[in-house]
């Protein structure tokens, strides 16, 4: 005879034993950048006083090694800086910069404007991004019967050339104007 099985459910669960690595507790790792921010208003990352007359490479200050530095994003400070942003070293005679006759403290340049002064005049492309200000310092030389005279001073003011009135040939006579006698 044959044996007729119930249908019912069989749970079986298989053991497995665990590693023992697995078991250790699994600690985070941080990934990513590691930036070294330095703040200027906090007085960090100072290199100290300038001195001009050595050249001198100064290092990324505190900045470990192998680090790379952000160039796009970096910016240098400098505090009570005397900087060169216009030199005539040429010698051409257009450029030359001049006295200005009847003042003892007024220079010029024909060709050099100083100072945007609209579109007509504006500042001359030697100078970079900036105008000549009150405040600025000027270092000035010249060969004074074959002696090199040196200047050093401070802008107190700027002065717009005076341009004399030019009539064109082709100009006439006409009721708007007056004449040599005496006007309209």
């Amino acid at each position: 005879m044959s044996t007729y099985v119930v249908p019912q459910v069989q749970v079986f669960q298989e053991f497995t034993s665990t590693p023992a690595a697995v078991t250790n507790p699994l600690y985070a790792l941080i990934f990513g950048p590691n930036y070294s921010v330095k703040r200027y208003a906090n007085g960090e990352g100072l290199l100290g006083q300038y001195d001009p007359s050595t050249d001198t490479d100064y290092s990324w200050p505190d900045r470990p090694a192998g680090g790379v530095v952000d160039q796009d994003w970096t910016k240098v400070y400098v505090e009570d800086a005397l900087l060169r942003y216009y030199s005539n070293l040429s010698g051409q005679e257009d450029d030359e910069i001049k006295t200005v006759i009847g003042y003892n403290n007024r220079i010029r340049a024909e060709d050099v404007n100083f100072k945007d002064n609209g579109t007509s005049y504006p500042r001359s492309s030697a100078l970079p991004q900036r105008d000549v200000a009150i405040g600025d310092i000027a270092r000035i030389w010249a060969n004074v019967d074959s002696q090199l005279v040196e200047l050093w001073t401070r802008v107190t003011g700027i002065v717009a050339d005076q341009s004399d009135p030019v009539v064109p040939s082709s100009a006439t006579a006409d009721v708007d104007n007056s004449d040599l006698t005496g006007g309209n």
